[in-house]
């Protein structure tokens, strides 16, 4: 039975793991954690053989699963929408994958089954880039929208790409924080985007 170096528990076989390039595995959750305290980058050395990983690989086959995993742990657990309702209550629905830690009723442009491929490359793609963490996030906020608002014209992440170029070369920008206004997006919140950088989790 293999132990995993990061948290030093067993390896069990219905555990989610990451083989990291090298062949040293560890559970999948402790490798983001460790991604994204190394500024949400795939491309760590491994804490045995500190040999550099270059294994990007997605640790499943389910797209929605892809996209959970390498998200808030605490959405995996249910964690109930951090929004109130109209008698100023705790609502008691579950907060949704991406969706700002909320709700259907409190945020209702929210990601689709149809959406989850091409959701779940363009997350496992800005994992494998160098931008600060705070890029990242809007990046992620960025893509999810424009998959919602042009899915029928998409045929990949490479889509995605052409609209962050084009804003990036017609505003002389490589900060995101325009590129919302620039497509007529709404902004994510920004005590959604203080969070997840401060805490280091794609909430």
């Amino acid at each position: 039975m293999d132990t995993c170096a990061i948290c030093l528990d067993e390896i069990k076989d219905n555990h989610i793991i990451k083989t990291l390039s090298c062949n040293h595995k560890f559970h999948f959750v402790c490798f983001k954690n460790m991604v994204n305290q190394k500024n949400g980058n795939f491309f760590i050395n491994c804490p045995l053989c500190r040999h550099m990983n270059m294994n990007c690989k997605k640790p499943t086959l389910n797209d929605k699963d892809n996209i959970r995993l390498l998200s808030h742990s605490a959405l995996s657990q249910g964690i109930k929408c951090n929004c109130s309702t109209v008698k100023g209550t705790r609502c008691k629905n579950k907060a949704l994958l991406l969706n700002y830690g909320k709700c259907y009723s409190h945020n209702t442009n929210i990601l689709k089954e149809k959406h989850y491929h091409l959701m779940s490359k363009w997350l496992y793609h800005i994992f494998q880039t160098d931008y600060s963490y705070l890029s990242k996030i809007h990046l992620i906020d960025f893509g999810k929208k424009i998959i919602i608002e042009k899915f029928n014209e998409l045929t990949g992440i490479e889509d995605i790409l052409y609209y962050l170029y084009c804003y990036y070369n017609y505003t002389n920008q490589s900060y995101m924080d325009g590129i919302f206004i620039h497509y007529n997006l709404q902004e994510p919140p920004k005590n959604w985007v203080k969070y997840c950088v401060n805490n280091k989790v794609v909430l």
